[in-house]
């Protein structure tokens, strides 16, 4: 029941499964390894890198830039989340807690799936090269 992300300042603590997954899925969602948004932003800057054109490198570029704005959104909603400043303490509500259990099995099976896409690319690969 938030409208803005400064109303977010010290939830971490309360519902540490929601901002697990959450910190989670941004660091995929941000290309860093192992987690499964690391592949697709591998695959198409090695292509790039690859072709040996200017618009290819233009592309790994992008690639970059993307990754460092996705952190800056992304980390600007965690980073408060987990180390409120110490004026927070008054503007949150007393009673906050963790969503029920359907929800954060959801989460938690969202977040899984990205860490083991991660991992186990090399199988993925393969039954997509196959396709081809």
């Amino acid at each position: 029941h938030k409208s803005y992300v400064h109303g977010l300042e010290g939830y971490a603590r309360a519902m540490p499964v929601t901002f697990g997954c959450y910190v989670t899925a941004a660091v995929g969602l941000m290309g860093l390894p192992p987690l499964g948004g690391f592949l697709g932003k591998y695959l198409l800057g090695s292509a790039g890198a690859a072709s040996g054109l200017a618009l290819g490198y233009a592309g790994c570029g992008a690639l970059a830039a993307s990754s460092f704005l996705s952190a800056l959104y992304l980390l600007s909603v965690a980073i408060p989340a987990y180390y409120p400043p110490k004026d927070a303490e008054g503007r949150c509500p007393a009673v906050r807690q963790e969503a029920p259990r359907v929800m954060t099995g959801v989460l938690c099976a969202l977040a899984g799936g990205g860490v083991l896409l991660g991992f186990f690319t090399g199988p993925l690969l393969e039954f997509l090269g196959k396709g081809l």
